[in-house]
């Protein structure tokens, strides 16, 4: 038996899905024969766990695991959190704003040093795209790549209902020689 996890065969499956592999796929694999027969795999909700896409314009957003100070050698997940400004109202006992969204697949992140007030990093459609995972909306900043001793700000943009929006929500950061 093999283990085949959702990050290997791509992303937007969902759960109840079927994949399919035929035999000149599976005997492709390294150590694997598939006996002359294709496999058929349905994806559970255990394989695959997605948030909802928030769809408001109207949105929340706040930036975690940022510590304020990082050293020059630092890699750091930026995680965001992402809720409606003013959720649907429910009746419900659980709280609405305990709920995570994910931003859309248009979603990117800018950085911008404050001393000149340049993009020091821009927003661009490959390379400073928002990922996400069952947890949040996240982006990863390698800091060997920011002049030390300055401090920088993160804007994120993202496109909802055709409207593009851009967050500045002083979100202030500082990399240091370490």
């Amino acid at each position: 038996m093999r283990n085949v996890f959702v990050k290997d065969i791509g992303s937007g499956y969902k759960a109840g899905d079927q994949l399919t592999w035929s035999t000149a796929q599976i005997d492709a694999l390294p150590g694997i024969t598939s006996g002359g027969t294709d496999s058929v795999v349905t994806i559970s909700t255990f394989d695959i766990q997605q948030l909802n896409v928030i769809a408001t314009p109207d949105l929340y957003v706040a930036l975690d695991n940022n510590a304020g100070v990082f050293y020059s050698e630092s890699i750091n997940d930026f995680r965001l959190n992402v809720r409606p400004e003013f959720p649907v109202r429910t009746f419900q006992t659980s709280s609405l704003y305990t709920t995570n969204f994910a931003l859309p697949s248009a979603s990117y992140y800018a950085i911008k040093d404050l001393d000149t007030n340049e993009f020091v990093i821009d927003f661009d459609k490959e390379f400073t795209q928002i990922s996400c995972d069952p947890t949040s909306s996240y982006f990863t900043v390698y800091m060997n790549g920011l002049e030390p001793e300055r401090y920088y700000n993160i804007l994120i943009q993202t496109e909802i209902d055709g409207q593009t929006i851009v967050m500045d929500e002083n979100y202030y950061f500082k990399v240091v020689n370490g």
